[in-house]
């Protein structure tokens, strides 16, 4: 039996395969109808006012976006140079003799040993 199952033929296949396919061709209304996806009249502006519906925007709700959007409005005031900004520079020190080591390494792509 497992002589016969390993001397099997293998089948021939045919030397090419011609598959057609076909679809419609719809023009966009046509595709629209046919599909239906009503096309929207209206502007983007429209669109936007409509679906935030009715937000009233007052001067606090204004202000309190804009401190989110721009965090600095908030502790710009507070900030002291005598005391925070002396920190803030070492900082920025100690963040540039590590980064522009790194940052050559990267761009001349040389062997970046670390440690040693």
């Amino acid at each position: 039996m497992a002589s016969a199952a390993k001397q099997q033929l293998p089948r021939k296949r045919p030397k090419y395969v011609k598959i057609n396919i076909t679809r419609p061709v719809y023009t966009e209304k046509e595709f629209r109808k046919k599909y239906d996806q009503i096309e929207d009249e209206r502007t983007w502006t429209q669109q936007v006012k409509d679906s935030f519906g009715n937000i009233s925007i007052t001067r606090a709700s204004l202000w309190t976006f804009v401190k989110k959007l721009l965090p600095i409005i908030s502790w710009l005031p507070k900030y002291s140079l005598v005391d925070d900004g002396i920190h803030d520079v070492l900082a920025g020190v100690t963040v540039a003799i590590m980064r522009i080591p790194q940052g050559n390494v990267n761009l001349f792509s040389l062997c970046f040993v670390n440690g040693q």
